[in-house]
């Protein structure tokens, strides 16, 4: 009988350690779920950038067509911002910021 006992505690204790091995290499091996987590981490911050990106996307294609259509306001604004161009009778007053 105590060698039964026996028996059956190395069974339990070797199905133990093969389990928590087998657990360890599923969660960090290198297509384990540890890399699961990053690559899903990575994926929602690269969608968040997809997203403003079009964003940005879509306001430079509205500028685009602003300019294209010759809207004066727009023709203005970036002839002033981008240019530093102003009318005859403007002072252009530079702050540069630290």
């Amino acid at each position: 009988m105590k060698d039964r006992n026996k028996t059956n505690a190395l069974f339990v204790a070797a199905f133990v350690v093969i389990a928590v091995v087998g657990a360890l290499f599923l969660a960090f091996n290198e297509y384990g779920y540890s890399k699961y987590e990053t690559l899903k981490k990575e994926i929602l911050v690269l969608r968040r950038d997809m997203k403003r990106l079009e964003q940005e996307n879509e306001e430079l294609k509205a500028s685009i067509d602003s300019l294209e259509t010759r809207v004066p306001s727009a023709i203005e604004k970036v002839a002033r911002e981008e240019y530093g161009m102003r009318e005859p009778n403007e002072d252009v007053i530079v702050v540069e910021t630290k």
